[in-house]
This record gives structure tokens, C-alpha cells and sequence, in this order.
């Protein structure tokens, strides 16, 4: 009994070396397919953006102004239905949405030419930066505000009165956001980004501006 015990201990050994060995072997697989896996959804995701960003860089050379109509109302679109849902939390109004939608994308070739005007002058940045946030800021508020009441079926007489209501509240709520955004902007973003860096920007803006104009 003791000498068939002590023969069958080197097997035994031998079995469980080669029982850890599998599970170890086993262990580095799922390890190295999680990895590939891992690896495999970052650069899908990669191609996905590369695909977007050639999308879009592609649109600004074939349609610029489409382009950055499409982005600004998409954008808009979303903002506007986190102000509802997240900030006022409430049921989405859908006028509301289609309003504020179709008047960013009618505003598109506003800020289109006025960046391109912009940028040909070569003011200094200081004065380009107070001609963005004093003139060019008030009367784009205006005709947004004016293009959102119509949208909403206002009637015309009832726009400019509801426009000087919530004009001072908009103007004072984009000076704490647009002068340093704009800062930025015009001083670092290449000329033909620079619309879509004010997109991101009024993304988060958009939602402000959605909450505080009704």
C-alpha cells in the first residue's frame, strides 16, 4: 500500500502541474480576448469619429452653410430637449423643440458670414471680441428671438414687446459663457472650425437659453 502510494505521487504531481497549467493557459486566452475585444471597440470607435469628422470637413469644402445648419439645429435639437426633460423636467413640448430647431437652423448663414467677415478684417482680438459680444450679440439675439415667436406662432405685433422682456436676461446670462468661449475661439480655433467650436459651446448654452426663454 505505502509503495503504491508513493508511486502514483509523481502522476498526481504531474496532474495537477498540468491542471493549473490549462487553467492558466485558459486564464491568458479570456485575458487576450478581452483585450482584443477592448481593442477592437476603440478603434471602432475611432472610425466611427474619423468618419464624422471627415464628414463634416468634407461638407464644409462641398456645402458650408448646409453643413453648419445641420449641426447647429442638431445640436440645438438636443439641448433643447435637456432643458425640458433634466432642467424644467417636464413633458416635452414638441412646438417648443421644432421652434427653437428651425430657428438655429435659419441663424446658420448669419454666423456664417459674420465669422467669415470677421476673420478678413483681422481686427485685433480685442476689438473683434467687443464687436462679437456688444453689437453683433445683441441683434443676433434679436432676430433669434424674433425667429423662435414666429415659429411659436406669435403674432407679429407681440414680438417686440416679448422680445425687450427677455432680451436683457438672454444678453446677461451670454456674457457669463460667450466672452471667454469667444476668447478662445478666435484666438486658437482655426477659421474654419471656428463655427463648429461655437456649436459645442452653445450646445451647453442652448440648454440655458432654452430654460430661461420659455
Amino acid at each position: 500500500q505505502t509503495m503504491s502510494s508513493t508511486s502514483t505521487a509523481p502522476y498526481r504531481r504531474h496532474l495537477k502541474d498540468t491542471t493549473s497549467f490549462q487553467e492558466s493557459e485558459k486564464a491568458s486566452n479570456i485575458s487576450s480576448s478581452d483585450d482584443s475585444s477592448s481593442k477592437y471597440r476603440r478603434k471602432k470607435q475611432r472610425s466611427l469619429l474619423q468618419k464624422f469628422a471627415d464628414l463634416y470637413l468634407n461638407g464644409l469644402k462641398t456645402h458650408p452653410i448646409l453643413t453648419k445648419a445641420l449641426t447647429q439645429s442638431s445640436l440645438s435639437f438636443l439641448a433643447n430637449i435637456i432643458a425640458q426633460k433634466l432642467i424644467k423636467k417636464q413633458v416635452i413640448d414638441w412646438q417648443s423643440i421644432f421652434a427653437f430647431t428651425a430657428s438655429s437652423f435659419c441663424c446658420a448663414p448669419v454666423i456664417h458670414y459674420w465669422y467669415q467677415w470677421l476673420n478678413q478684417k483681422k481686427f485685433p482680438l480685442y476689438v473683434a471680441l467687443f464687436l462679437d459680444q456688444v453689437p453683433y450679440s445683441t441683434l443676433y439675439s434679436i432676430y433669434f428671438f424674433s425667429l423662435l415667436r414666429i415659429f411659436k406662432g406669435f403674432q407679429i405685433a407681440e414680438i417686440p414687446n416679448d422680445v425687450r422682456q427677455n432680451l436683457w436676461p438672454t444678453m446677461w446670462n451670454s456674457w457669463k459663457v460667450w466672452p471667454i468661449a469667444q476668447l478662445i475661439n478666435l484666438n486658437f480655433v482655426p477659421p474654419h472650425l471656428q463655427v463648429l467650436f461655437g456649436n459645442m459651446v452653445g450646445f451647453f448654452w442652448g440648454i440655458i437659453f432654452a430654460s430661461i426663454s420659455g
